[in-house]
């Protein structure tokens, strides 16, 4: 009886198993299907070329076209592709000083760039930008109507008879593909003095400009955007890289006096050895600072996303705002003027829908970089393998605060003015920093 009862026990497990496993298999399909049915394959028609991982399929993004089955397409993602080219020249002047310049280009294709996968449609906006023109419509839209959401749930909403997108299940759908572009040139020259007295100096100095026409779309720079405004004009978004830098100036410098014991001057006693050893060095960088948009606060050109601000007044830009150049323990002005703008409120002026703005991408540039750091060293020999260095460092010598980009929303309580400094690369604050450090060398 136990050993019927053990064996019944046992079929149910085997059963119980066997369900299981069938149940996995279903999901397994359910969950390949929707791959399909979402990429394209077998259960959804044409789609992307697909590569196989154990007994799992998943879309093969960067396909060249070799495997794609049939009925399918391969993606549209290529690797990307750049071509550099540089000429140099180096010259020796004088004994130990030698100058060198070189143009340094390049051009990239194929670069990752974003576009919105499910944007606003141009036709069905230009159709009910018709329909809200008639002020007696039922549903009493206007043009400023056709903004932001409403775009994908006008209907929803009732404020429009339907909606400007095909499907409005996704709203700002991240949309890979392989259609950047990017450029670079520049000049770089450098002076190198290898030994003058005690003195080792080098000074570089480059001219560049880097431009592009995508952002990153996985960590895009401060003050910028991942998409672009219109994604059915990409050509509006070519220009200033977002890491563009125009000007760079770099000096270092390592200077051991000739004075001390085994050098040529106050040589002996305790003032040889109190004057031995010591080392002073240092790095100074100069930069103009890095490029960013300004934005409006209307969609101006239905699709979703605020447009770049339009200037209407250039010769107010840089002419400091009513509040002042700073605010106390709070602010500082390094932008432009809002008064240089289109404020996007029809109370004041007319906002310019379907007008682009007359700014390209990345136009304005914020605060630029001025650092010095220096080193003071003195190295005290205790004995021939044992000697003791004592250091003092200095960060940011001059404690010149280094700002990073304005408020950059037009309509901001504090647009134009900064309120935060970039800090050290190791995450501490940009003021200056003091630090001493000892250590025995052996």
């Amino acid at each position: 009886m136990r050993v019927e009862n053990q064996c019944d026990a046992d079929g149910d497990e085997q059963r119980a198993e066997k369900e299981d496993e069938a149940h996995s298999e279903e999901e397994a399909d359910g969950a390949l299907a929707f791959v399909r049915g979402f990429f394209g394959g077998e259960d959804g028609g044409s789609g992307f070329a697909i590569v196989q991982q154990g007994a799992q399929t998943f879309p093969d993004i960067f396909s060249t076209g070799s495997n794609c089955g049939t009925g399918q397409t391969c993606s549209g993602i290529k690797p990307p592709l750049i071509a550099t080219w540089n000429l140099g020249i180096q010259r020796e002047i004088a004994s130990n000083l030698i100058v060198e310049a070189n143009y340094v280009g390049n051009h990239g294709t194929r670069i990752l760039r974003v576009v919105d996968g499910a944007p606003p449609q141009p036709a069905l906006v230009s159709q009910l930008e018709t329909f809200c023109a008639n002020p007696a419509n039922a549903f009493g839209c206007s043009e400023s109507t056709l903004q932001f959401s409403n775009l994908f749930l006008g209907q929803e909403f009732g404020v429009l008879p339907f909606d400007a997108v095909n499907n409005n299940a996704f709203i700002d759908a991240f949309f890979d593909e392989s259609s950047g572009h990017s450029w670079y040139n520049g000049l770089q020259i450098q002076v190198t003095e290898r030994n003058f007295h005690g003195l080792q100096i080098q000074g570089s100095y480059t001219y560049a400009h880097a431009l592009d026409d995508s952002s990153d779309p996985l960590s895009d720079t401060l003050g910028n955007g991942n998409f672009p405004i219109d994604s059915f004009d990409l050509r509006r978004e070519k220009g200033n890289s977002g890491f563009d830098t125009r000007h760079r100036g770099v000096i270092n410098f390592v200077y051991q006096p000739n004075i001390g014991r085994g050098k040529a001057r106050f040589n002996e006693g305790f003032v040889g050895r109190a004057l031995a050893g010591w080392e002073l060095s240092g790095i100074a960088a100069f930069q103009t600072g890095l490029p960013y948009d300004i934005f409006g606060t209307a969609d101006t050109l239905h699709t979703n996303l605020a447009d770049r601000a339009t200037v209407v007044n250039a010769s107010v830009l840089k002419t400091v705002p009513s509040m002042g150049a700073f605010v106390p323990s709070s602010a500082v002005f390094t932008g432009e003027n809002p008064l240089a703008f289109n404020p996007d409120n029809a109370a004041i002026m007319p906002i310019p829908f379907d007008v682009p703005s007359n700014v390209g991408r990345n136009h304005w540039y914020g605060p630029g970089i001025n650092n010095w750091n220096f080193n003071l060293a003195k190295t005290t020999a205790i004995t021939e393998r044992l000697n003791f260095q004592l250091r003092f460092e200095f960060y940011n010598m001059f404690n010149r605060t280094q700002f990073n980009k304005p408020d950059n929303t037009i309509g901001d309580p504090n647009f134009g003015y900064s309120t935060s400094q970039v800090g050290q690369n190791d995450g501490t604050t940009g003021a200056r920093q003091v630090q001493i450090g000892a250590k025995f060398n052996f």
